[in-house]
């Protein structure tokens, strides 16, 4: 039973994986709290401007994947 569960949670958590944002407009629309803080926040000092888009996305790749599912997953099952 247990092995059926984690190759049930396995795929879950490929398709999740699979469905992150590409661009910096869906993961605004998606995640917009973790687009805000790429975007302004983390790291950028006052008074420099924003990131660009690629910038945000740079460092959204860079976030283990599992991160950036937050409980979504664990909501499916």
């Amino acid at each position: 039973m247990n092995e059926v569960v984690d190759g049930i949670k396995n795929t879950v958590m490929a398709d999740a994986l699979q469905n992150l944002p590409k661009t910096a407009a869906e993961l605004a629309q998606e995640m917009p709290k973790i687009a805000n803080r790429l975007r302004y926040r983390a790291g950028v000092r006052v008074g420099d401007l924003p990131r660009s888009d690629a910038d945000v996305m740079k460092l959204f790749e860079k976030i283990p994947g599992t991160s950036k599912l937050g409980g979504k997953v664990l909501l499916r099952l």
